[in-house]
């Protein structure tokens, strides 16, 4: 397998950082994808073995950084509703009205 480079004349790199754990890493630690420029997969084998498992076990949903947030947001505020009933009440009474919740 030749692999392609963006510039011609440009020595390939031997070390690559995981675009998911962020992490330099040797070339042999990424999986070959013949659609890259640099011909190896923008994650870690590591990384891929990790969320394979997690789909595996899991849901099965790879959530994005904005859902994973959206998430824990809806999370700290159910735990602020449930730690503090009466402030949340007062705090948001005019959206409980509306909501009926």
């Amino acid at each position: 397998m030749s692999t392609v480079y963006p510039k011609a004349g440009i020595k390939p790199a031997s070390r690559k950082v995981c675009t998911r754990c962020h992490k330099k890493k040797a070339l042999a630690d990424f999986s070959p994808q013949r659609e890259r420029s640099d011909g190896r997969h923008s994650w870690c084998r590591e990384c891929l073995a990790a969320v394979s498992v997690d789909r595996y076990h899991g849901d099965g949903v790879v959530r994005s950084r904005t859902q994973r947030r959206a998430l824990a947001r809806r999370a700290a505020l159910r735990r602020l509703r449930e730690k503090h009933p009466e402030e949340f009440k007062a705090l948001y009474a005019e959206e409980l009205r509306n909501y009926d919740l």
